[in-house]
């Protein structure tokens, strides 16, 4: 199993709170037990794994390991497919440090983990909460911009689920809303910055790329889905194909006379035989007549 052991990993994919409070170094004996739950977590021992993991927030809830903690944490829960679980303990954490930072991490955290189990009005409350909380901080900005990222893409989700159901327009409606508080509030954002890279069908004035491209795709690391985006600056046969770092195939995209433009698939970590991938490095290859190009994306189970 990969791990990606940086505690940083989560601010550097775009998928946390920006502009976090500086925490402390943490002691001798706390990373020793962070290394035990990973060590516990790559033999699959995810239980034990994650009381390690839950001695390293509770003994120092603001030092720097706590948040890579709470990360290793929701893997854990991931491995033991127990989403319920991972939710209810993410709560507990808020419930019990309500005026630690750590504790908002964990309620940030579970409006993720509640959309990802597809209780997504549920996410969506809780992430307008967190957009509060982070507003009303001096250094949230980042973290505002972020959660209304997260919201947008709920309501874009829900208006797929409702096409042709007569609720998909006032679904997107309420993303660009959040969308235009990011660009409004927030233009200098890394969410604003990811918001502008995507394909915006709404807006009045279309400006077509000027060169072939291939995005980093986001985020990355990623569980269980990532984003991949490309540009064409001209009609284009367009073929996405992923490998794993021992160039077998694993996944395939392809699409024909495809118009210039912005745009963005995903991939949800299946296989071309609809089963999980394995996690590792990943190569994304996104190739036209004219041009080809790579990218790497981890995948963490």
């Amino acid at each position: 199993m990969d791990i990606d052991t940086d505690h940083q990993a989560d601010v550097i994919m775009g998928a946390g709170p920006g502009m976090l409070p500086k925490m402390s170094s943490a002691p001798e004996e706390i990373v020793e037990l962070y290394s035990l739950g990973l060590s516990l977590e790559m033999d699959s021992s995810y239980i034990d794994a994650i009381t390690s993991y839950d001695s390293v927030i509770v003994n120092c809830l603001d030092c720097d390991l706590s948040k890579a903690a709470l990360r290793s944490i929701e893997r854990c829960y991931s491995g033991l497919d127990d989403s319920p679980g991972l939710i209810q303990k993410l709560e507990q954490y808020h419930a019990q440090y309500p005026d630690e930072f750590i504790g908002f991490l964990a309620y940030y955290f579970s409006a993720g983990e509640l959309a990802r189990s597809g209780d997504l009005a549920s996410a969506i409350t809780r992430l307008e909460e967190c957009v509060l909380i982070f507003e009303a901080n001096e250094n949230g900005d980042e973290g505002a911009a972020w959660a209304l990222f997260d919201i947008g893409q709920i309501y874009e989700m829900l208006a797929e689920l409702e096409e042709g159901l007569g609720k998909a327009s006032t679904y997107l409606a309420k993303a660009n809303s959040s969308y235009g508080k990011i660009m409004t509030k927030y233009p200098g954002s890394e969410a604003a910055e990811a918001l502008s890279d995507l394909d915006q069908d709404d807006k009045p004035v279309v400006i077509l790329p000027t060169a072939y491209k291939l995005n980093h795709p986001y985020p990355n690391p990623f569980n269980p889905t990532t984003t991949i985006q490309f540009e064409l600056p001209e009609i284009s046969d367009v073929t996405i194909a992923i490998y794993d770092i021992l160039g077998r195939s694993v996944w395939s995209y392809e699409e024909s006379a495809k118009s210039a433009g912005r745009y963005s698939l995903q991939w949800n970590g299946l296989n071309n035989n609809g089963k999980l991938a394995a996690s590792g490095v990943y190569l994304i290859s996104f190739s036209t007549p004219e041009f080809r190009a790579v990218q790497k994306a981890v995948l963490i189970r």
